[in-house]
């Protein structure tokens, strides 16, 4: 080992003792941090992420170990959790280039994740804080099965229904057209093979674009879910989102439904403002006592169900029942569900002939898939 390896690696755990200083001893004293940067991650993810597994792994045991003998607890749960960050961020070793950052901007995104479940995991759910297998397995998955069932079982009837019609429809035309331009086909063909050979490195550039827009999107998703879990201030995912797109991406800025995203601020706004009124909040605690997810369904039908949800939460502690009412809520009418809305305008911008037909067929099928999921309410009650 050479004296440059050395010092490098003497620079390294000089950091690592920085890091550790800073995070456990600066950074909680500083009242306007929201959230704090886990700068021990950083270090081992990119430690292994250029120097290799063995690197990551050596890095990764040296962070852990200082968050044992700082934090009580099982010794050994720091450590272990960083050891197999440093291994996983070794394996990219061979990807790493100067100049190449989508792919670290990846693994940091998976890393905060990973080492986020494992602190949710290990800290709070086995030792009984949170109930989610009651959950999942009482609310989640039974509604989810039925779901999924019900609807391989419409797409399967739909297809089978649109194939027997175009069978039926095309027999004619197939047997007209049968052997016909076949010359004019191959010129096609060998036209668009030159094409692509020559749009090659256009395509190239739309792929790297692709993929810094989907990486950006992704980060940022994750920290409006940090904001939406109160971890980061609301105003930062908001002028970061705003910021990326002045820079990168405003074109998509001519492109949003504002008329939507005003309608969805204005029910909200209503929403607020009706549980504030006494009589309509006495009127509706009593409606919704011992009827919660009847009275959920019926009020998303009106509403939708997230606006519902939200107004209902204050005035009943049966969550369990607001849960499942407001879920199986999003069924029934096109106003049921945000997402139905959203649906039924791309489709209405693609065919407008096609509005009525579609507007039926949703409406018949969701209305079946509403009463077969209360059935099953029933039943499992």
């Amino acid at each position: 080992m050479n004296n440059g390896k050395i010092k490098q690696i003497l620079l390294n755990i000089l950091l690592i003792l920085l890091a550790f200083t800073v995070q456990n001893c600066v950074f909680p004293l500083l009242p306007f941090l929201a959230a704090t940067p886990n700068l021990l991650l950083i270090l081992t993810f990119s430690f292994g992420f250029i120097h290799g597994r063995n690197a990551g792994m050596f890095y990764g045991f040296l962070s852990g170990l200082l968050l044992d003998l700082f934090y009580s607890g099982p010794f050994g749960f720091y450590t272990l959790i960083y050891v197999y960050i440093g291994y996983f961020n070794g394996i990219f070793t061979k990807y790493y280039y100067e100049d190449y950052i989508t792919l670290p901007l990846i693994l940091s995104v998976l890393n905060g994740l990973w080492y986020s479940l494992y602190i949710y995991v290990f800290r709070f759910l086995i030792r009984g804080r949170l109930n989610l297998p009651y959950y999942f397995l009482k609310i989640m998955l039974p509604y989810t099965v039925c779901a999924f069932a019900l609807l391989m079982a419409w797409i399967g009837l739909a297809s089978m229904v649109r194939k027997r019609k175009l069978s039926h429809d095309g027999k004619t035309e197939i047997k007209q057209n049968k052997g016909l331009d076949s010359a004019e086909d191959k010129a096609s063909t060998k036209r668009q093979k030159d094409s692509l050979g020559a749009s090659g490195s256009k395509w190239e550039r739309k792929d790297a674009e692709w993929i810094e827009k989907f990486t950006a999107y992704l980060i940022l998703f994750v920290i409006s879910l940090l904001a939406v879990s109160h971890i980061l201030p609301y105003g930062v995912p908001f002028a970061l989102v705003f910021l990326y797109l002045l820079l990168r991406d405003r074109k998509i800025l001519t492109q949003v439904d504002y008329s939507l995203l005003c309608i969805f601020i204005a029910l909200f706004i209503f929403i607020g403002n009706l549980g504030r009124i006494p009589a309509f909040s006495q009127l509706l605690s009593d409606i919704l006592t011992g009827r919660e997810v009847v009275t959920s369904v019926i009020a998303s039908q009106i509403m939708s169900n997230v606006p519902a949800a939200i107004l209902l939460s204050g005035f009943t502690d049966h969550i369990r029942e607001l849960v499942i009412g407001t879920n199986l809520g999003g069924l029934g009418t096109l106003i049921a569900s945000m997402a139905s809305l959203i649906s039924f305008k791309y489709v209405a911008k693609e065919d407008r002939s096609f509005r009525g037909r579609y507007f039926l067929e949703f409406t018949v099928a969701n209305v079946i898939f509403l009463f077969i999921m209360l059935l099953l309410y029933h039943l499992l009650s």
